[in-house]
């Protein structure tokens, strides 16, 4: 467990920030095509707040996902714990 955070944890820290950034940024250019277009414009902050949320979602569903339990792979488990020699 610890050495797959080892493996993990540099690349996930170097991608979010940038993930992030990118839905900022492109956030801020809808926002001011709004501006442009129809003269509304949304709060400034509010792009970083849903960059943040895209991204924790995104990261939230996938580790949902890498750590869930198939039925197959519960009975391999179980069925080689029962047939363990001890």
């Amino acid at each position: 467990m610890i050495l797959l955070a080892l493996e993990q944890l540099p690349l996930l820290f170097l991608l979010l920030p940038v993930a992030q950034g990118g839905l900022a940024a492109s956030y801020s250019h809808y926002n001011d095509a709004l501006a442009a277009g129809i003269g509304a414009r949304l709060p400034e902050h509010l792009g970083v707040g849903l960059a943040m949320l895209a991204t924790a979602g995104v990261v939230g569903v996938s580790k949902g996902l890498e750590l869930s339990v198939s039925d197959e792979e519960y009975d391999v488990v179980k069925s080689a714990v029962e047939n363990a020699d001890r």
